[in-house]
Order: structure tokens, then sequence, then C-alpha cells
């Protein structure tokens, strides 16, 4: 972000996320949804829409498989313009998750303003599951808020069954973490998911 080089690695992966989304699809596989981050820089760049635009006609893909994360941090500089283009990737039938979240600053009256469908629990909280009460108050105070605002939630950094079963104990929706699986470079996940090889 510094040196400005995040403006092309966003470029690169909005196209390589695209192109991996028509590639499945071409294989006659059912993709999940592909989330990717957007960076404080990335939100407010002028040439943001037309950038998502542009991967997303040239791969033809279809906007509810590509989900962008934003963290609370990401909101704080030029508001109307970072709301402005959450909305406008809301109405192309894009997600938008708030990732991290509890570790930055929202206020409620900002929160409600912005177009999120998915709240992320910040990986610090769930990791002290069981050995700190009040992270597991502030998560349950998380999903709750979730459900007041018709926003899915997701376990960030779930890491074993005790964790797991918290969560799903309190009506947590989605989880993620090394429980589940490590990172995988493009060749084994598509071995995972049963696609064929990239070329």
């Amino acid at each position: 972000e510094n040196s400005g080089l995040i403006r092309d690695i966003t470029r690169f992966v909005v196209d390589e996320s695209c192109a991996f989304i028509r590639r499945t699809i071409d294989l006659g596989l059912k993709c999940p949804p592909l989330a990717l981050n957007l960076s404080a820089i990335d939100i407010i760049r002028n040439d943001l829409l037309e950038l998502i635009d542009a991967a997303s006609t040239r791969h033809a893909t279809p906007p509810d498989l590509l989900e962008f994360e934003i963290t609370e941090t990401g909101l704080i500089g030029n508001e109307a313009l970072a709301i402005h283009h959450l909305q406008e990737l809301k109405r192309r039938g894009h997600s938008i998750a708030i990732d991290d979240f509890g570790t930055g600053y929202s206020s409620f009256s900002k929160l409600s303003n912005f177009p999120v469908t998915s709240i992320k629990i910040d990986q610090s909280f769930v990791a002290r599951i069981g050995n700190c009460e009040k992270s597991e108050l502030i998560i349950k105070a998380i999903v709750s808020l979730a459900d007041i605002l018709s926003c899915t939630s997701i376990a960030e950094g779930v890491e074993d069954e005790v964790q797991e079963r918290f969560l799903k104990s309190i009506g947590c929706d989605l989880f993620q973490g090394y429980y589940y699986h490590r990172p995988l470079e493009v060749a084994k996940l598509n071995e995972l998911l049963g696609l064929s090889p990239s070329p």
C-alpha cells in the first residue's frame, strides 16, 4: 500500500479470480464464491468499479460468485466515496463483508449505512474461546448484531472442535480456519474441489 503497488496487485487478483470462476463454470462444475480483500486504498480509488466491471465482463463472471471484503478501518478515509462504491458493488450483485470485525472503529449509526451482507468475527476473539468469557460475550454480541442487520456471521481463525462447538451453539453461520484446511495453491485447490488443473 505504501509503495502504491497495491493498485496493480488488486487488478491482477480481481482478473485472476474472475478467470478461475469462468474456468470452473466452463468445466460444468459448481464454483464456490470467492472473497477478495479490498485495501483502504482500493475502496476509494476512482477506477475501482471500472476495474471490477472490466474483469467481470471479460470473463463473464456471475456477480454472486465474487464477494469483496473490507476492514472497518478501510471505511474511515473518504467515507462517502467508500459507501458509494460498496453500494454500487452490491447493486451489481456482489456480496460485501466487513473483515476483522471488532478490531477497528465503526459506530452503530455508520454501520447501519454500510451495504454489508456478511460480518466476519476477528480471529483474536475466536482464539480465546474457552479461556476468556469476555471474548465469548463479544462474539455472541457480534452474532446478534449480524442477525439484526440481516447479515451472515462468519468466524475467522477456527482451529479446534471446542471453538467450532461454541460458535455453532450461539448460531454463528459460517466458519473458516485451519481446523478445516490450510491455505492451498490453485493446483491443490482444484484437486480438492475435483476440478481439472488450471492451464
